[in-house]
């Protein structure tokens, strides 16, 4: 096992999550959005893993949010908070499984939907709770505002096997300067379906807003009462744009003295990105100088400037990551380190084609 061995003495490619940057960032977040007296949401791939679930948990997240059924359940089994599904499941197993998560929150755009909900809810006796979504601008998922909605609402009264629990929608990236009266807008778009919905005396309706960006100007609406940010792992966070999500690959060939081949290329990756930032070697030194990269499917090519020639053949780097939730999906195992050294490891339940 390669617990408390340092990340440069792993087998690669290894995908390595720095917990000093993840715990940084799960903390701040969840401090700001207490202050406020706001729900916060966590999201991201990371949740699939339990015991990263349990730590999200622990930090003080007040529920988690899933892609779909099979993490949603994983998660379940080790930690009590309150679980949602970010897309609508339809297909019958999904239905059927969902039997194990009864109190999980289920996203709502079309009568259709919600009838099969109301379906499985009466054959088990639960009433599954239902957000109805809102179509906000982005024009994915969402039934559209206005007159479809309020209809939407009034037809899910209904339905005996489900209960409407609040509103959701997805207002997309939030500029750092935006124009409010349009934040406002999308969000009334939300508040103003709330009259539509039978209330149950014992709950308050609940209005969730999906969001990236400039995330903490829905601190300003008091109507908002769940708030879902980008997943900790994303590079595009908020609060910092480093991903605390990084990979370590070896050299494996110097040809030339200007060039070093990597083991690792877009299987591993994800995809080619300009993004792409090899800053240092996993032992720490500087790499101030790599003139270009070049990515194949299985390797990838450095041009080196000379304060890089020194680079030997076995020696492994630090790649930074420009779309972290891409090439997560593409590992089995994921170490997670602290101050260099291996503090756990993780084994991916849901892989992807290419997995390394």
């Amino acid at each position: 096992m390669p617990l408390g061995r340092h990340w440069s003495e792993l087998e690669t490619p290894a995908l390595c999550l720095d917990l000093n940057l993840f715990d940084a960032r799960l903390q701040h977040v969840v401090d700001e959005w207490k202050e406020n007296l706001q729900n916060w949401w966590a999201t991201g791939s990371e949740l699939e893993i339990p015991s990263l679930a349990q730590r999200v948990a622990s930090f003080g997240a007040f529920g988690l949010s899933h892609d779909n059924v099979s993490p949603a359940i994983a998660a379940s089994r080790q930690v009590s908070l309150p679980s949602r599904l970010s897309q609508i499941p339809v297909h019958p197993d999904q239905l059927r499984r969902l039997c194990e998560i009864p109190a999980c929150l289920l996203p709502c755009d079309h009568y259709a939907q919600a009838e099969q909900y109301s379906d499985w809810g009466i054959r088990t006796g639960h009433r599954f709770p239902v957000l109805i979504e809102v179509n906000l601008g982005l024009d994915q998922t969402g039934v559209r505002p206005g007159s479809d909605a309020r209809h939407l609402a009034l037809g899910l009264k209904t339905l005996a096997g489900i209960r409407v629990v609040g509103v959701t929608g997805n207002v997309g990236t939030i500029p750092a300067s935006p124009d409010l009266r349009w934040l406002n807008s999308r969000v009334r778009l939300l508040t103003d379906l709330l009259p539509e919905i039978d209330q149950q005396p014992s709950e308050q309706l609940r209005v969730h807003v999906v969001a990236g960006g400039a995330v903490e100007l829905l601190r300003d609406w008091s109507d908002v009462t769940d708030v879902y940010t980008p997943g900790l792992l994303t590079a595009e966070w908020p609060y910092g744009t480093r991903s605390p999500l990084k990979l370590a690959s070896s050299v494996i060939s110097r040809s030339r003295l200007e060039r070093a081949v990597l083991d690792v290329g877009r299987f591993h990756l994800g995809g080619i990105s300009p993004g792409i930032r090899i800053p240092a070697t996993t032992i720490g030194r500087p790499l101030p100088d790599i003139q270009s990269i070049e990515i194949s499917d299985t390797v990838t090519s450095l041009t080196l400037g000379p304060e890089s020639f020194d680079l030997i053949i076995g020696e492994s780097v630090e790649i930074e990551i420009p779309d972290p939730e891409l090439t997560w999906k593409l590992h089995s195992t994921i170490y997670g380190i602290r101050d260099g050294m291996v503090e756990d490891v993780w084994h991916r339940p849901f892989v992807a084609t290419h997995s390394p």
